[in-house]
């Protein structure tokens, strides 16, 4: 859920876990995935969630790119 409050209340319960620490907060799930890779570049998982989103928004080219990254990244992930 893209609820405003879902995410803070998410950020907050994160927060309070030891060790947890909250580097970043998003406007919605598409920013999250895309500030999770500046975080983290090699993730695979955030590549390919990122092209399912750009896939059903019909953006076929970016789809493809992320889930090209997503199998560079991790081949056994296809």
């Amino acid at each position: 859920d893209d609820s405003a409050f879902n995410r803070r209340t998410l950020g907050d319960l994160l927060a309070a876990i030891p060790g947890v620490e909250v580097v970043g907060k998003a406007a919605d799930g598409d920013e999250a995935l895309r500030l999770a890779i500046q975080l983290e570049p090699n993730l695979a998982s955030a590549h390919n969630s990122l092209g399912i989103v750009y896939a059903q928004s019909g953006q076929m080219d970016k789809a493809t790119a992320s889930f090209e990254r997503a199998l560079a990244i991790s081949p056994r992930s296809g």
